[in-house]
C-alpha cells in the first residue's frame, strides 16, 4: 500500500498482497478511516481487472514496474515468497481458489509431489472397480 502512495505510477500487488488487501477492504471503516485516512493520508481504491488479453498485458506491465519500484524504494529486491516473479504471478497464482476444507480434501497433484511419494499418492488416488 505504501508503494501505491509513493511509486508515482499505478501498482499491481502480488496475489499474496492482494488477498490481504481484500480482507482489509471488508472492514470498511477501519480501511477507509483509520488506514487510508489516518495512515496513508489518501484513499486507495481497488481496481480489479475487467478481463481479457489487453487487461492482462496492462496488469503484467504494472506488476513488473511495481517490482522495480519496490527495489528502488526499499533498497532491496522484494521477497520472492510474497512477491513472486511475473511468470508465477500471472501463471500458477491465478489458479488459487477458496475451498471449503470441511467438505473437501485438499491434496497435491501427484506430479507435484517429491518423486519418493508419487507412487504412494497415485495408489491412493486409484478408484476401486466395483
Amino acid at each position: 500500500m505504501y508503494l501505491a502512495v509513493v511509486a508515482g505510477h499505478p501498482v499491481t500487488p502480488s496475489d499474496q498482497v492482494d488477498q490481504v488487501w481484500h480482507l482489509h477492504l471488508l472492514y470498511t471503516r477501519s480501511y477507509w478511516d483509520a488506514f487510508c485516512g489516518g495512515v496513508l493520508g489518501r484513499p486507495i481504491h481497488h481496481g480489479p481487472t475487467r478481463g481479457g488479453r489487453q487487461e492482462g498485458v496492462k496488469f503484467h506491465a504494472w506488476y513488473e514496474r511495481t517490482l522495480e519500484s519496490y527495489t528502488r524504494i526499499f533498497g532491496e529486491p522484494p521477497p520472492a515468497d510474497i512477491w513472486p516473479e511475473s511468470a508465477i504471478r500471472f501463471g500458477a497464482d491465478l489458479h488459487h481458489v477458496r475451498v471449503n476444507a470441511a467438505r473437501n480434501w485438499i491434496i497435491p497433484k501427484p506430479w507435484l509431489l517429491p518423486r519418493w511419494c508419487q507412487g504412494i499418492a497415485a495408489a491412493l488416488l486409484v478408484r476401486p472397480k466395483c
